[in-house]
């Protein structure tokens, strides 16, 4: 089976969308096409940033959330975020924002899609030290 790079980028985005990605190849070749292999798995990503803040201080946190299969990464759209009790979901371009004011401590982000965990991330909330 070929598949050309367009095709590839068509199991990405039917990966992020949520369906069963088709298999098609995952090495490219110098033609615009790519051998048989099967590239069946998505990977999903979630950044944060900034990854470390203030305690106690309120502070927007943008996320980006991203998928790749096949060598090719596509961003995700309409996925949830949550960090605590606070939900966003994710626009066109995989991102989100939320404004929070954080106790010290070590957050864990998590990237739903369909309900179901794909990604996790980590927020540090550290006190200000002063001399």
């Amino acid at each position: 089976m070929r598949c050309s790079v367009k095709n590839v980028a068509a199991v990405v985005a039917t990966a992020v969308m949520g369906a069963p990605p088709v298999a098609c190849g995952a090495h490219a070749r110098g033609d615009g096409t790519v051998t048989a292999a099967a590239c069946m798995r998505t990977r999903y990503l979630l950044t944060v940033n900034p990854g470390t803040t203030t305690s106690n201080e309120q502070r927007t946190l943008q996320f980006q959330a991203t998928a790749s299969a096949c060598g090719h990464r596509a961003p995700v759209r309409g996925a949830q975020v949550r960090l605590d009790s606070d939900r966003v979901t994710t626009d066109a371009h995989g991102r989100a924002s939320v404004t929070v004011r954080l106790q010290t401590g070590r957050y864990l982000i998590r990237l739903l899609v369909r309900g179901r965990v794909v990604a996790r991330a980590h927020v540090w909330a550290i006190p200000i030290v002063s001399s």
